[in-house]
């Protein structure tokens, strides 16, 4: 196989993987339709304003077939937050994310992401996952936001930002940044960092792994501008 194709495939698995997660969220009563209807390329998107994706100070639940699930607390954007890894298309790599407190310069939370990223799997990935929609997998317009900032820290390395732009089809776009063991606060301008990226139809941002072994890292204050 190519390596293109090879690229091609492991963006398809990605989609494959977090339409499998909606499918299962979707038995426990969180959405409201299959995510077939959700992922519908087809749709109109809804555009997004700027504002706070994650801030953390809510409550996580847990479903019946596990993982935590950290849904938005109705001043958040998006439908909200959840693990993410290649576990769940027969990779080897896992994810867990829960609330910790306190956040990020004593907020009053923060989400914390940790798990192993191995090798073994075409692209592997392990890590947390934002759905701007109401639901996983709705293509959200994102068009009208110029930047994504999030506060970080954790175990230090080269994490990766993902982001499922145009439709379910397409590969991620991928974008990397540093975690460091304190607080710090990353910058990304979306149209400078994903040039030709179709942000009109935005379907998740994930912040996964980026070297092989454990890893760890927290997230506060994820921003839209």
């Amino acid at each position: 196989m190519s390596t293109k194709n090879m690229v091609r495939r492991a963006g398809y698995l990605l989609t494959l993987a977090v339409c499998g997660t909606g499918l299962a969220l979707s038995t426990q009563g969180a959405m409201a339709a299959p995510p077939a209807k959700h992922a519908n390329d087809g749709a109109a998107a809804a555009p997004l304003s700027a504002g706070l994706a994650g801030g953390f100070e809510g409550a996580s639940r847990t479903g019946r077939h596990g993982g935590t699930v950290v849904p938005s607390d109705g001043k958040e954007l998006g439908w909200g937050w959840m693990a993410t890894a290649d576990k769940r298309m027969g990779g080897n790599s896992s994810a867990s994310v829960a609330l910790v407190h306190p956040g990020a310069g004593g907020t009053q939370g923060a989400l914390r992401a940790n798990g192993v990223l191995k090798s073994g799997f075409i692209s592997p990935w392990a890590g947390a996952i934002w759905f701007p929609g109401n639901h996983p997998m709705q293509a959200t317009d994102l068009s009208g936001i110029k930047t994504l900032t999030f506060k970080v820290r954790g175990k230090p390395g080269s994490y990766t930002l993902l982001m499922m732009v145009g439709s379910t089809h397409s590969i991620p776009q991928s974008a990397p940044f540093t975690v460091t063991r304190d607080w710090q606060t990353v910058t990304i301008p979306l149209a400078e960092t994903f040039p030709g990226a179709k942000l009109k139809r935005v379907y998740f941002l994930a912040f996964s792994a980026g070297n092989y072994g454990k890893f760890q890292f927290e997230l506060d204050d994820v921003q839209l501008h």
